[in-house]
């Protein structure tokens, strides 16, 4: 028999401010503090151990603890309000933007072997957590995100204990832009130029990590804990290796009648 069903959780404080629009300038900022727990975060989460359900309780896997959004429209006062040549060939410009700096998601850290329970299914079951060891006190660079030698190979027979989502990604920070130019051809026919810049400082924005212990050698001769020492080269456990866009831009016009 299978049972669809379970539960989750969300906590958080949220707060907006919002500036209405006051000689040509308006903006905003929200910021929201959450935590977020469930036992599976999409429509196709299994049950890892299933004589103990909150082995599967944790940390969502979209959860992101601190957002912050700001956005603003600044309508720039040059040549504004006359009607002369200069006004018709310089003025009418427009700028705006939003930014948002968020904090990582989290991630799992599972077996090498995989199914080291031996219960002949494998929806992504733990490593172990070393004791006394804290995987993100790490430099949080593209070749160490966190700490690989904090996790081990579950024994064999047994579930690890590192948990759902123990380990936090890298967060994001982005900064969206845009250069508007509202104008007159005729009385009745005006037009909008715009320019759009997505990820305006083409700043990287990290958004995967490798998460398994398959890549990195674990030590036999100690509890098959991570030891990244006996690799002739740089593993990939716990580096970075995926990002999000680069800067993306374009330009559009818009005819009003």
């Amino acid at each position: 028999m299978g049972l669809n069903d379970a539960n989750s959780r969300y906590d958080a404080l949220q707060v907006s401010v919002q500036r209405r629009l006051y000689r040509g300038l308006q903006f905003g900022a929200a910021y929201t503090y959450s935590n977020t727990f469930d036992y599976g975060s999409d429509l196709y989460a299994n049950a890892i151990n299933t004589y103990d359900i909150k082995y599967n309780f944790g940390p969502a896997d979209w959860g992101r603890r601190n957002i912050l959004v700001l956005n603003y429209v600044y309508q720039l006062p040059f040549f504004k309000g006359h009607n002369d040549l200069a006004s018709r060939v310089l003025g009418g410009w427009e700028v705006s933007g939003v930014a948002a700096l968020e904090s990582g998601t989290p991630n799992t850290i599972t077996n090498a072997a995989g199914d080291e329970a031996g219960v002949n299914s494998d929806f992504g079951q733990y490593g172990v957590r070393v004791a006394g060891c804290d995987p993100n006190n790490a430099p949080r660079s593209v070749a160490k995100w966190f700490n690989p030698s904090c996790f081990a190979e579950a024994p064999t027979g047994t579930f690890g204990n590192a948990g759902k989502n123990s380990v936090w990604g890298p967060g994001v920070r982005n900064w969206d832009f845009a250069l508007y130019r509202n104008g007159k051809i005729t009385e009745r026919l005006g037009y909008q130029f715009r320019a759009e810049f997505f990820n305006f400082l083409n700043h990287p924005s990290f958004n995967s990590i490798d998460k398994s212990l398959s890549d990195c050698p674990l030590d036999r001769s100690n509890n098959n804990v991570c030891t990244p020492s006996l690799s002739q080269k740089p593993i990939a456990f716990g580096t970075i290796n995926g990002a999000n866009d680069p800067r993306e831009i374009q330009f559009g016009l818009k005819l009003s009648f």
